[in-house]
């Protein structure tokens, strides 16, 4: 059996999107006998070692090469794949390839911008940037690509276009009522509009729908809401990721909402995947490759424009559904996911 080393910044075993996207591809290369590892770059920990600490790593911790080095020189694998790695560490892959007798492959889930970056860091962060997706990227013979976008870009290349997938161990669970929504995410600047979602659902309740929304991932003290009724609020923090899903599962839908910016047209919503292997349909909108995979008003609910007020009518419109009619967008959605 040959092995793999992936390189990237993971959390175990609160499971992030890397980390999830990661672990289901190490679950299909198991099926094509490869045995895979995994190193984290971000925190002192890897999947052997689950107790360790989720202290983040400094950046010059970071792109260290030593620990790296004395893992590689122990497991020995046969490919290792860089999963959005800062250009200094990937440069250093790339020089260590014929010593180390090891071929790198490139897992491109992501193209960052510096949005929420502090202005001293912003340079910086677009130099790193730039250099590995337009320069570095190219010196590996095989990437895999998250969207059909990346896929695109490194077209002169081996590629692979692979989303996130999810392993079909979980059970769907019975929902609760009233309408439950459910948000999961860290509120990254630049990604979801959670502002936007709190809103929109705000604004319905004010209408008379009884409904619910719960968000995982965000303490209430992150956010300003300028609601004067919350009682249709619940913020569950941050959960181990079994425990997330189990919540995601009891929700009738999974909402997010992205603008239509350059990481997010590049890169995949994991918690997309996630929704539709436990049966839950999404709300949100059309962006990177979203409508390629749901069919609108038959499986899930996404709408084309990129405003507050889409967002309403698209929510409004999922709510109107009644049992029967949600029990039939479910068991189709379900059909297409196990295609």
């Amino acid at each position: 059996m040959k092995k793999v080393l992936y390189v990237g910044g993971f959390i175990f075993p609160y499971e992030n999107a890397a980390t999830t996207r990661v672990k289901n591809i190490g679950r299909l290369l198991k099926s094509i006998n490869y045995a895979t590892q995994y190193f984290s770059i971000y925190f002192g920990c890897d999947e052997a070692n689950y107790n360790a600490s989720l202290q983040k790593k400094s950046y010059w911790e970071q792109i260290s090469f030593k620990k790296l080095e004395r893992y590689i020189y122990t497991y020995q694998p046969d490919v290792i794949i860089a999963y959005n790695l800062p250009s200094i560490l990937f440069i250093k892959l790339l020089l260590n390839k014929k010593r180390f007798n090891y071929e790198l492959i490139v897992d491109c889930s992501e193209w960052y911008d510096t949005k929420g970056i502090s202005l001293f860091k912003k340079p910086i962060k677009w130099l790193d940037t730039s250099l590995r997706m337009n320069f570095l990227n190219f010196l590996s013979k095989k990437i895999i690509c998250i969207s059909s976008r990346l896929e695109k870009k490194y077209s002169k290349k081996k590629t692979i276009l692979i989303p996130p997938l999810m392993d079909d161990t979980y059970k769907i669970q019975n929902k609760r009522k009233p309408y439950v929504l459910v948000f999961s995410g860290n509120g990254a600047t630049g990604k979801d509009d959670l502002e936007a979602i709190i809103n929109a659902i705000n604004n319905l309740v004010k209408k008379g729908y009884i409904i619910k929304l719960e968000i995982i991932g965000i303490e209430a003290e992150q956010m300003s809401l300028n609601c004067s009724d919350k009682t249709w609020l619940k913020f569950h923090g941050r959960l181990a990721r079994n425990e997330a899903r189990k919540v995601i599962s009891m929700s009738h839908y999974s909402v997010f909402f992205r603008k239509g910016t350059r990481a997010n047209n590049y890169g995949f919503p994991t918690k997309f995947s996630e929704s539709i292997a436990l049966g839950v349909p999404v709300i949100t909108n059309d962006f990177s490759d979203i409508s390629c995979y749901i069919t609108n008003s038959v499986d899930s609910f996404y709408t084309k424009k990129v405003d507050d007020n889409a967002l309403e009518k698209i929510i409004e419109k999922a709510l109107k559904l009644d049992s029967n009619q949600y029990d039939i967008l479910v068991r189709i959605g379900m059909i297409i996911s196990f295609k």
